[in-house]
Formats: C-alpha cells, sequence, structure tokens
C-alpha cells in the first residue's frame, strides 16, 4: 500500500518553480517487509493503521466522502519518527489529482 500526504505552507516559496505543496509517500509491504524493522516500530505502524478505523470505510464506493472523526487521534508524528529519511527520492513535480498543480515538491 502507499499513503500520501499533502502539505500546504502559509505562502509558496521557491526561486525557479514556486513550491505550493509538500508531498510525502510512504510505501507498506506486509510481504515483502524489512526485517530490520523492531517489535516496537512494528507497533507504532500498527497503532497509525489501527486508528484510521478503516473498517468503519463504507465499501463498494460509497467512501466518497468519508472522513476521520473529527475526535480521532491520529499518531502520524510517531509514525514519522521511524521513517527512514536516507533512502528516498526526492523531485518537484505536480499534484497527481485535478487541477494537477505544477509546484509540488516530492
Amino acid at each position: 500500500m502507499e499513503m500520501h500526504t499533502v502539505h500546504a505552507p502559509a505562502e509558496a516559496k521557491g526561486n525557479d518553480v514556486s513550491i505550493k505543496y509538500s508531498a510525502l509517500g510512504l510505501i507498506f509491504d506486509v510481504d515483502d517487509y524489512d526485517p530490520s524493522i523492531t517489535p516496537k516500530e512494528k507497533a507504532t505502524i500498527n497503532a497509525f493503521f489501527d486508528s484510521l478505523n478503516l473498517g468503519k470505510v463504507p465499501a463498494n464506493g460509497a467512501a466518497e466522502g468519508y472522513t476521520l472523526s473529527v475526535s480521532s487521534d491520529v499518531p502520524f508524528g510517531e509514525l514519522m519518527r521511524i521513517v527512514n529519511f536516507a533512502n528516498r527520492w526526492v523531485y518537484t513535480g505536480s499534484l497527481t489529482t485535478p487541477p494537477c498543480t505544477v509546484g509540488v515538491y516530492f
């Protein structure tokens, strides 16, 4: 599974291309995972996914517009602390959904 989070600064910044958004993509794999992940890190990943309540998402295309409860506590910061940012790709591009805005730092 790949998860994207998109972040928008208060104002665009940059010289050649004005950066309007920052997007972070994380890839999760339950079959071919990194064996160096500790039990504590695995618990952090599990807590993140458990917090999303994915079992409550309506099925068969009825999930459009579905959002978590405003009182949901999603431990995104805990997940970010275990991400290996040394093993990554970085590039500028555009949003992958309309309006496909240019100026995204991936």
